[in-house]
């Protein structure tokens, strides 16, 4: 079951945002070259299309011969729509996207980089029912990647590239669409074209690890992120030693007695990995790490 979230909310936000920054920003004269970012929020009237959207609308410019189309996306209820035209302001047609395979429980476009070939790759937020809370009705969603050759009407969908830990939910959230997961993101490409910024929204259970985030992919390797599921259980493990390594300081247990405590867990939840003997090695690491981030 999916949530159709209510239109444009994140506009609301994003104004809000706008305008706090420019009631904080210095009220100095500003230099010709000056390097400082700076707002100005001006009257403009409202831009409707054909499709409504509960998420990010991405856009991208194709070059077609000599001719110079504009691509924007739209989503709701977790199917993107593509709108082609002249401008913002004149999009001509519209179409639904397919997908092959079709991402389970739908898909919300949040973002589209093209490469120098002119191959879109399109970044999707996924919402999953998690059957941990039976009759919550609220999802635990990830981030996909997928891409398109065609200039957007069909995409080859390249699976999850982010995903929280599956254990990391609440179902006494007071969240209510989530009851944990990653998602409501966007992409940014580096000028250099050498590595994509996602900077993605976290709904996860510890309040610590809630919040905005940041990851990078290695746009070399856009082609088949979905080929990379150890870097995400790495990134889940790397998780789950700190969790644990820091309640066994919160006890004020010793070096030994943390690798005791902490060991069976890891044993367990990953004992079909190579290099066991490795695992005290990074509980003692995290202790040292730690335990003095607690002392200073």
């Amino acid at each position: 079951m999916s949530f159709v979230r209510q239109p444009f909310g994140r506009l609301v936000l994003v104004c809000v945002l706008l305008i706090i920054w420019a009631a904080v920003a210095p009220q100095t004269a500003a230099a010709p070259q000056s390097s400082q970012p700076s707002i100005t929020l001006i009257p403009a009237d409202p831009l409707e299309w054909e499709s409504p959207a509960d998420s990010n609308s991405p856009a991208v410019w194709q070059q077609d011969g000599a001719s110079r189309e504009l691509m924007l996306f739209t989503s709701v209820a977790g199917q993107p729509t593509r709108h082609v035209g002249i401008s913002i302001a004149h999009l001509r047609e519209r179409q639904d996207v397919t997908f092959d395979p079709a991402p389970r429980e739908g898909a919300w476009m949040e973002a589209v980089l093209q490469d120098e070939g002119g191959t879109l790759y399109g970044y999707y937020h996924n919402e999953i029912t998690t059957e941990a809370c039976e009759g919550s009705g609220k999802t635990l969603p990830r981030i996909g990647a997928a891409r398109s050759r065609d200039g957007g009407l069909s995409w080859e969908d390249l699976g999850a590239i982010l995903a929280a830990p599956p254990d990391a939910y609440d179902c006494g959230t007071a969240n209510y669409y989530f009851v944990g997961g990653l998602g409501d993101f966007t992409v940014l490409l580096n000028d250099e074209h050498t590595e994509a910024y996602i900077y993605y929204s976290s709904y996860v259970r510890d309040a610590e690890h809630q919040g905005v985030a940041g990851a990078r992919l290695p746009w070399a390797g856009r082609g088949e992120p979905g080929g990379k599921p150890l870097l995400m259980q790495m990134k889940h493990y790397l998780m789950i030693l700190r969790s644990n390594v820091e309640m066994q300081l919160a006890l004020k247990k010793n070096l030994q007695e943390t690798k005791n405590a902490v060991r069976p867990i890891l044993l367990e939840k990953y004992h079909d990995w190579d290099s066991q003997e490795l695992i005290d090695g990074n509980i003692e690491r995290a202790y040292r790490e730690y335990s003095a981030k607690k002392a200073n």
